[in-house]
């Protein structure tokens, strides 16, 4: 009787540590919210990008040409994102305020779909919604909420579309949903189709063929009609911009690189969500009986799997892990369900011993790190800088001319310096542009006098030559902490 009470109270302990395991990465997180938020810290060239494509939109144009009248194009991200992002600044609102709100409704509704996965999974409210509060807990996860890019949302999507799949019954109309949330994944990241191949498995070695084959196939005709509508829409520009910009130029030796790519950015750059990772992987490895017919462990390795291929590209970065982070995190939960008192107390005890040790690298840079870069304050120098002049600003950041009331002149010099591989002369207009001083302003995200600045306008930005045109042209006007101005040289 006295081991039973202590075993209670140990059990009612544990589950108690847990839940207030929880409290500091909630907290952090508002913190980083309000601060980042406040100074535009994460708004990027990455973020630039995806508010260019979404102010493109705006103003009427879906995918602008790789050349044309305004400038130069291509990109290889679907469209979801950037077109609910164009129909909020519709509605009114800048793209700043209007890009925040969307990543922080995708990102509430992946910690709800968290939620409601593990639920169907059959575990308790408990240890469900503390799960899904460590999604948080990954670097990834807070660079959704902290920047605006196009990641969170499709990771919600497919985790709704394995809801679907996990009804008591699973009728036609469970696999029209399902099928749904997938297409619109799709629709808003290309690799989110694995989503509709993790389902598929999942049917079919659970003997349900009909349900397998059924979901395929309105998955089939989802994706074709979204690929459709992009082409339509773009008047066929999508289909020639996709070609180009799908490996941004990468050789196929690229592959060799993955796991180096793969340790770094889960090992150095993501290592607050790295303990999650580690726990899960020893959970597929303990797991009871044929993994390949359940969902959670499907969901860890298709993600994994895919998060390997884009590794594999250049310029992924350590954003792409939020679909791993949330699929080890429906692993653990799922498993610690499952297990026998004793490796489910240890369970929970790692859980939150990691999510309490993920705190630590998300304090750091709310006091050290990206955080405290003052993009704000720098983006309304060098609109001041830049004053009336009518001329356009050619910024690393696409995000600076929109500010400035003007279209992008290049909406992504990381996808310039891969289209140029393919056609050397395709930046001479650019190189025009910079030897007739056309522009009001240059602003480099680096310094190209410096190695690494050399370096990155070499093999990154733009690509060879851009550096020398620009030094010809151009002379530094003001340095600061993230963004480097350049005037037009007077002869």
């Amino acid at each position: 009787m006295v081991k039973a009470n202590d075993s209670d109270c140990r059990w009612r302990g544990i589950r108690l540590f847990l839940a207030l395991s929880t409290i500091p990465m909630i907290v952090i997180t508002l913190l980083r919210i309000h601060t980042c938020w406040r100074n535009d810290a994460y708004l990027d060239q990455v973020s630039g990008v995806w508010i260019a494509l979404a102010n493109d939109l705006y103003h009427g144009v879906f995918y602008r040409p790789l050349y044309g009248p305004l400038g130069y194009g291509g990109t290889r991200y679907f469209p979801l994102v950037f077109v609910l992002h164009a129909g909020l600044m519709k509605l009114g609102g800048g793209p700043i305020l209007t890009g925040h709100l969307l990543c922080l409704a995708s990102t509430l509704a992946l910690l709800a779909g968290v939620y409601a996965l593990l639920r169907s999974l059959g575990v308790d409210k408990l240890l469900a919604a503390c799960s899904s509060l460590f999604v948080l807990c990954s670097e990834s996860t807070q660079l959704a909420l902290l920047a605006i890019r196009g990641d969170v949302l499709p990771a919600a999507l497919i985790v709704w579309g394995f809801v679907a799949c996990c009804g008591p019954t699973i009728g036609l109309r469970q696999l029209i949903v399902a099928a749904a949330f997938f297409t619109l994944a799709f629709s808003a990241k290309v690799t989110a189709a694995y989503g509709l191949g993790a389902a598929f498995i999942y049917f079919w070695f659970r003997g349900q063929r009909r349900q397998a084959w059924t979901l395929a196939a309105f998955g089939a005709a989802g994706f074709t009609i979204v690929l459709a509508a992009m082409l339509i829409a773009s008047h066929g520009r999508v289909y020639e911009i996709l070609k180009s910009c799908a490996t941004a130029g990468a050789p196929w030796t690229e592959i060799f690189l993955v796991p180096q790519h793969f340790a770094m950015f889960t090992g150095v750059d993501d290592l607050s969500g790295f303990p999650f990772l580690i726990l899960a992987a020893a959970a597929l490895v303990a797991w009871p009986g044929r993994f390949w017919r359940e969902l959670p462990p499907l969901f860890f390795l298709f993600a994994a799997a895919t998060i390997l291929v884009i590794f594999g590209t250049p310029g992924a970065d350590y954003n792409h892990l939020i679909d791993l982070q949330a699929a080890a995190v429906v692993l653990l939960a799922v498993w610690i369900s499952r297990s026998d008192p004793q490796p489910a107390t240890f369970g929970m005890a790692a859980l939150g011993i990691a999510a309490l040790m993920a705190v630590f690298p998300a304090a750091r840079n709310l006091r050290h790190g990206i955080d405290t870069i003052p993009r704000r304050e720098e983006f309304q120098t060098v609109l001041q800088t830049v004053g009336n002049n009518p001329n356009p600003i050619l910024s690393g950041n696409s995000l600076i001319p929109v500010l400035a009331g003007q279209t992008p002149y290049v909406l992504d010099p990381f996808m310039l310096r891969g289209l140029r591989l393919h056609n050397p002369h395709f930046a001479d207009p650019l190189w025009e542009m910079l030897e007739k001083k056309n522009f009001s302003a240059v602003v480099t995200i680096m310094d190209p006098n410096s190695e690494e600045g050399e370096s990155v306008y070499t093999h990154g930005f733009y690509g060879p030559g851009f550096r020398k045109k620009l030094l010809e042209n151009y002379k530094l006007y003001m340095e600061m902490k993230d963004n480097y101005i350049f005037l037009p040289r007077q002869h």
